[in-house]
């Protein structure tokens, strides 16, 4: 399973409420990555109409 959050504290949050009263999870294992994907001074338009 990958679980995508933006702060340790989201991830303690999601491990509290969700991953730990899964049935049949015995032990879970956690590894973390952290990167900046992007730097941008303006957001990207994702969406746009018509001109």
């Amino acid at each position: 399973m990958i679980v995508h959050v933006k702060s340790f504290e989201d991830y303690d949050r999601a491990y509290r409420s969700e991953l730990s009263i899964l049935p049949y999870a015995a032990k879970i294992h956690s590894s973390f990555l952290m990167c900046e994907v992007a730097v941008r001074a303006v957001p990207p338009v994702l969406l746009q109409g018509p001109a």
